[in-house]
């Protein structure tokens, strides 16, 4: 998933204050659990997401859904989104969210793509052995692509290893087109 840096920034800014507060994986499960709330509802959503509602309607409509469940800090947040008019950001910003908190943990993110979900046995040999080979502790986040044909797409950070049926045909095509320009 591609996140937006303006997303980015908001969701560095709310770390920082949690890791002061010593409040990281809380506030980011709280702001998680807002971002899919506000997904699932779909008035709340209609309501946010309507130039024709005032911004200090919105904010109180948030305060009042989410006062007593969040910390003070992840509602603020909300609030800064409605007065920029960027409450569109919500998941961007959770997902950015967790994933400074991850970087601040020493926590690097796999992206791992295959035809169909991998067993779970399969699954963790594949975490263990990125955690080897780049040395920190990994979290996998799965994605089902049937373009791959077969076989296995891993990135971790700017490492990348196309073990997938397309890749593999990908270079095939590449080495005869340069040894037919070769020859």
């Amino acid at each position: 998933m591609l996140i937006k840096p303006i997303a980015r920034r908001y969701a560095r800014a709310l770390c920082e204050v949690a890791a002061a507060a010593g409040c990281l994986d809380e506030w980011g499960q709280e702001l998680r659990r807002v971002a899919e709330d506000v997904g699932a509802d779909l008035r709340l959503r209609e309501l946010l997401f309507n130039p024709a509602v005032p911004a200090r309607e919105k904010k109180a409509r948030l305060r009042e859904r989410f006062a007593g469940q969040v910390a003070e800090p992840v509602l603020n947040l909300l609030q800064v989104l409605v007065d920029k008019n960027r409450q569109r950001l919500l998941p961007d910003v959770a997902e950015a969210y967790e994933e400074e908190a991850d970087r601040r943990r020493g926590v690097v993110r796999a992206d791992v793509r295959a035809v169909r979900p991998l067993p779970e046995k399969e699954l963790e040999r594949l975490t263990a052995a990125l955690e080897r080979l780049v040395g920190k502790k990994v979290r996998v986040r799965f994605t089902a692509d049937p373009a791959l044909l077969g076989g296995v797409y891993v990135r971790v950070e700017d490492l990348v290893y196309d073990g997938s049926l397309a890749g593999q045909l990908a270079r095939l095509e590449e080495r005869l087109r340069r040894s037919q320009r070769a020859g």
